[in-house]
């Protein structure tokens, strides 16, 4: 299973040839994304206007969107812990990263590959990543 990071959606939705040479290479991979994606997606949205749901949701009808369940919670629970217990890492850089932590959360999860431009920010939580 591969879950779809927001920056590979707002990349999917501007046409970037990497997203479509990504999809290509992988067309035969189980392709998701979270509720989460679809919140910060949202975000964006509503900053520039007043989207419906359909709205926010129209590019992606392909994708199978996975909520934010109560194991996802827990295992965000753990991984947030274990950053907590380092001593290097500070609240406020905690607090920063909560978005993908729940994102990487799901993909643990699920034993999915969190598929980003971003792939630093993931690749702290243990779990799997690819570029693209």
């Amino acid at each position: 299973m591969k879950l779809l990071d927001t920056t590979f959606l707002v990349d999917y939705e501007r046409g970037e040839d990497a997203v479509a040479e990504y999809l290509e290479a992988n067309e035969d991979a189980d392709f998701a994304t979270s509720s989460l994606c679809i919140k910060e997606l949202a975000v964006g949205r509503h900053v520039v206007g007043d989207p419906t749901r359909a709205d926010v949701l129209a590019p992606y009808g392909w994708l199978d969107v996975v909520p934010f369940r109560t194991d996802h919670a827990v295992a965000a629970g753990e991984m947030e812990a274990e950053l907590h217990a380092d001593e290097s890492v500070n609240r406020d850089r905690i607090n920063a990263v909560t978005g993908d932590l729940l994102i990487a959360a799901v993909a643990r999860t699920m034993d999915a590959t969190v598929v980003t431009n971003n792939g630093e920010d993931f690749e702290r939580f243990d779990v799997a990543v690819e570029g693209y």
